[in-house]
């Protein structure tokens, strides 16, 4: 089994530290990982070091079709049974991209932020 960890930077952050963590342990897990983030940051170098793999992929804006079919054609080309989205924006980008491919996406909630607008509500009961 191959798990996708989608990212949206790689700046410090509780998130990162967590999904670094993962991937410094990955050759101890019984199934392989693969990063995928929108934008670089400090924690680059970090996960870089962990010999796993780490691709850059990001739209040019919001709802880039040309990114839902980039991002397919990544997670088909690396064989992911799972994307596991870190952010509301990345499991909304997984899930269209994986439409039809048997592809599962999971997101973790990191925590909730009570004073979100609308759309992050939204984004937040999709």
């Amino acid at each position: 089994m191959k798990v996708a960890y989608l990212l949206g930077s790689l700046n410090r952050g509780g998130t990162e530290t967590l999904v670094l963590d993962v991937f410094k342990k990955a050759s101890q897990a019984p199934f392989q990982v693969v990063g995928i983030h929108r934008k670089g940051g400090a924690y680059l170098p970090d996960f870089k070091a962990t010999g796993e793999k780490m691709i850059a992929l990001a739209p040019r804006f919001v709802g880039d079709v040309s990114y839902f079919v980039k991002l397919r054609r990544l997670l088909q080309r690396e064989r992911v049974d799972v994307v596991h989205a870190q952010q509301c924006l990345d499991a909304v980008y997984a899930r269209i991209a994986c439409v039809g491919t048997g592809i599962k996406v999971v997101q973790t909630f990191h925590g909730y932020d009570f004073n979100a607008g609308k759309l992050m509500r939204a984004f937040y009961a999709f």
